[in-house]
């Protein structure tokens, strides 16, 4: 791809995690009397979201735009507004318009991680077929299989096995969005592992995959991965992305099946904000 390729791909990865976010998060509020996330749209098609008091912005400068002041202070009100102390998160590309970061800077914010943004061509992609025992099997998530999902997701998240309430009602949240579509794999009937696909146009996004600890070494992740290409692909998908922290186990399953890194986006942290 060329340069001109690599922004309006970047513009299309922006713009599926805003669009799905959005739809989760309407989803949560109609359906949750305690859920107080939300979000609000600045200028250029950027957006700041809360998510259970996490508070981040997608889509800044992909439009040679710049972060204006009254953006900055409408971002401040809206966290202001729901009584929170909490920090703001930009998520930035790296054809994000340079001011953006000088001004960010600026004003105390300093960087807390990267994130490695990965693409897969479908054009030539065939699905590897790979032979898996016979009492494994993968299905689309219907209403019957939405708490297996839902719990099986935050099982593989959680580091102690612990899970609330809340983390299955958010990854409920984004099960329930318009655009996306579940995937569950079972061992012999057991929950084993899940994650699930975005669609938008032409571009399909993984995310929510996780594997149960007790399960995890027998190459599930990579069985979801080729069953949601193998989807993304019949949707009429040319292009999948999904987003790992770079040089972990998920990055390199990435590899192994073929997608490409496109960039690091470089998430910045505010100072407390009150």
């Amino acid at each position: 791809m060329d340069s001109m390729d690599q922004i309006d791909l970047a513009r299309m990865i922006e713009n599926i995690k805003i669009q799905g976010t959005i739809e989760s998060i309407d989803y949560r509020k109609a359906n949750s009397a305690t859920f107080n996330g939300g979000y609000i749209e600045l200028t250029n098609h950027s957006f700041i979201f809360n998510l259970d008091h996490y508070y981040f912005g997608i889509g800044f400068g992909l439009h040679n735009d710049e972060l204006l002041s009254s953006d900055l202070e409408k971002a401040q009100d809206f966290i202001s507004s729901q009584n929170n102390m909490a920090y703001l998160r930009f998520e930035l590309t790296p054809f994000t318009n340079k001011s953006i970061l000088t001004t960010l800077e600026r004003m105390g914010y300093t960087i807390e991680q990267f994130a490695s943004v990965w693409v897969r061509d479908l054009k030539h992609w065939q699905s590897n077929n790979e032979e898996h025992d016979q009492e494994v099997t993968i299905s689309i998530v219907d209403a019957q299989l939405e708490d297996d999902w839902a719990r099986t997701v935050s099982l593989g998240f959680s580091e102690d096995q612990f899970i609330t309430g809340n983390s299955i009602e958010a990854a409920k949240g984004f099960l329930n969005a318009e655009s996306t579509t579940g995937f569950l794999l079972k061992e012999g009937g057991e929950c084993a592992a899940a994650g699930m696909l975005a669609v938008s146009g032409e571009l399909g996004e993984l995310f929510l995959t996780s594997t149960i600890p007790s399960f995890r070494g027998r190459k599930y992740q990579n069985l979801l991965i080729n069953e949601r290409l193998q989807y993304a692909k019949s949707q009429g998908c040319k292009y999948v992305t999904t987003t790992t922290k770079p040089n972990n186990t998920s990055a390199r399953n990435m590899m192994r099946n073929g997608f490409k890194l496109m960039y690091n986006k470089v998430i910045l942290k505010s100072p407390l904000l009150t």
